[in-house]
């Protein structure tokens, strides 16, 4: 998991090869624990989480390999520890990201658009993609490491 976010840091993308190892590793730890129960459970929710995930995709609110790495992440947690995996996760995230604006002295404008975002797709009622301009890697985190922060934070690397 680690190459992952290393190479999502570095390339700002998450390879379809490292996803499908990782979703492999997932299954097979899955199948040596015997663990039955979480593996139907999984199944079921990350089909469901495909389809919302790649809702979020078009909107370009995530990337697809974020996607794709979240749902082969959520194949070995536990349906009952999701809610845990995305406290963790999305607090990473947010905190991250608040502090990339900041420091970059983007953060009044990046709420502005939102708010205007928000104001135009509620008064039109027209759906369109979040971020329209272009965005460098300075502008944007890689999602991979909050994720995998999660994923050890939920599976007992973290108390509480």
């Amino acid at each position: 998991m680690m190459g992952v976010a290393v190479y999502d840091v570095k390339e700002r993308r998450i390879p379809n090869l490292f996803v499908g190892i990782l979703l492999c590793l997932q299954i097979v730890k899955l199948i040596v624990l015997k663990d039955w129960d979480t593996y139907k459970d999984n199944i079921s929710g990350c089909i469901l989480l495909l389809i919302l995930g790649y809702m979020i995709f078009y909107f370009r609110f995530l990337g697809a390999g974020d996607v794709k790495l979240l749902i082969a992440i959520l194949v070995g947690v536990p349906v009952c520890s999701w809610t845990k995996f995305a406290v963790v996760s999305l607090s990473v995230a947010a905190v991250w990201s608040l502090v990339l604006m900041w420091k970059n002295h983007v953060f009044i404008e990046r709420f502005l658009y939102l708010k205007n975002y928000i104001r135009y797709m509620y008064t039109f009622k027209v759906t369109e993609h979040y971020w329209t301009r272009n965005q460098s890697k300075k502008d944007t985190i890689p999602l991979s490491v909050p994720m995998i922060l999660g994923y050890f934070c939920t599976m007992g690397g973290c108390s509480g």
